[in-house]
Parts: structure tokens; sequence; C-alpha cells
């Protein structure tokens, strides 16, 4: 049995239009969107965690800090080891080494950093160490820097801040 043909005709004047089709672009856009969102989200994280950086520029600990660097020598009770240019101390001053803790403090006594003595070269009858502790923070008009358990010695901000820490034992 066939269905008989009914001739299409336009809405009467006043009648309603039939409601719009399901739209199926609604859940496209939305995908869109959340999509985008979940980038400006991941791009702020990003620049966030990433933003750190001290104020003079230099790295090593974040905003308003430094790395505290120079050199420590040791002038008396130095043996140095010819075939690989290295030294420490001796006798007296056997805590002077490589790996020896190296400790900034403030002019209060608090402690802003720690580190370790470096690279050692034997100069002569002289030890000398490098010195670097990150992470200082800024904004103390000196430091007190001290070698294992050998006494604080105090260094201005400026000293400190462009790696001319200078310090001697012996």
């Amino acid at each position: 049995m066939t269905m008989p043909e009914v001739p299409y005709a336009p809405p009467m004047a006043g009648a309603p239009f039939p409601p719009p089709a399901p739209r199926r672009n609604v859940v496209a856009i939305l995908a869109v969107a959340l999509a985008a969102a979940l980038v400006v989200i991941i791009v702020l994280l990003v620049l966030l965690l990433t933003s750190g950086g001290s104020e003079d520029g230099s790295e090593g600990g974040g905003p308003g800090s430094f790395t505290l660097s120079g050199t420590f020598s040791l002038t008396d009770g130095a043996t140095g080891y010819a075939t690989q240019g290295a030294c420490e101390g001796t006798g007296g001053y056997d805590d002077i080494r490589e790996g020896a803790q190296v400790t900034v403090y403030s002019s209060a006594g608090e402690v802003l950093g720690t580190g370790v003595l470096g690279t050692s070269r034997y100069l002569g009858s002289v030890c000398e160490f490098e010195i670097a502790v990150d992470g200082v923070p800024s904004g103390h008009d000196f430091y007190q820097v001290e070698v294992s358990h050998r006494g604080k010695i105090a260094v201005p901000d400026e000293e400190a801040r462009a790696g001319l820490v200078a310090l001697t034992l012996g």
C-alpha cells in the first residue's frame, strides 16, 4: 500500500514556525571554548612558575637573591697534590678541604645560606678554593661568611653581589 502524496502548503499567516532542529554545533563550540580555557590556564601557570629570577639578574635562588661567590685561601698548613693540582689543609687546618661547609649569615647572625668549598688549586704554598653559595637573600648592608668553624668575616654587600669575596686563613 502506498501513501497518498500530500501537496506542500506554506504556513498560514500568523501560524507558528516549526521548532528549529537541534544544533550539533553547540557541542563543538563548547568543546573549543573549554580547550581554549585550558590553554590559557596552562600558559598562566607556566608563566607563574617561571617568572622567578633575582633582582640583579643573577641565577641561584629566586626573586631578591644572588649567588655569593669568590675565593678562600689557606696560607699556612696547605698541602698540594702536584699530579692533580688540588690541595687541602693539614695539621690544625685539616678541616679545610673541598666540600667543607661555607655559611652565610646576616648582620644579626641569621643563617641566609649554606654551601661548600669548591675546587681547590695549589699555588706554591697557598691552597685556594672556590666559594659559591646560591640563594643568598638580597637587601643586607653586609654579610658574614664562615668557612668550617673558623669564624665569621664581614663582607660588604657590593663585594658579595659582585663575586669579589676573598677570604684568607693562616
